[in-house]
């Protein structure tokens, strides 16, 4: 009898215990994405800037294989790089998206912004600015 009420407790203290991770790990906190600001780059080295929303995914593709290039040709800048989410504060004035940056010396040397129609578009001013 004492080993069934101890039982019986041992279930009614794990449903208990799955519950509250369950309601815990379902909690969100909205905002506090939009309400974080990333700071600025403060480099004088070349930095890829990457301006994001996730809303609009299907018109960052030519981004994405812009991107992928400029990892198989600049892997040290690749690595550098910095990506700005939409709901993110962003030090740069960026209100279209997606949009590309290429910072050096604390100045941008080359800002794409909006929709393009081939990565080309993309890689031309990159490569200009990423060349040594």
């Amino acid at each position: 009898m004492f080993t069934d009420r101890m039982l019986q407790f041992n279930r009614i203290l794990l449903a208990a215990l799955i519950g509250s991770v369950l309601i815990l790990s379902s909690c969100t906190f909205p905002g506090v994405i939009s309400q974080t600001a990333v700071p600025p780059v403060h480099s004088k080295e070349k930095v890829i800037l990457f301006f994001s929303d996730e809303k609009k995914i299907e018109e960052e593709e030519q981004y994405y294989d812009a991107l992928l290039a400029i990892k198989d040709k600049y892997p040290a800048e690749y690595k550098k790089m910095r990506i700005y989410q939409e709901e993110q504060k962003n030090p740069y004035g960026v209100s279209t998206y997606p949009a590309l940056m290429i910072m050096e010396n604390h100045e941008i040397v080359v800002r794409i912004e909006g929709i393009v129609n081939s990565k080309d578009e993309i890689l031309a001013p990159i490569k200009k600015a990423l060349s040594p």
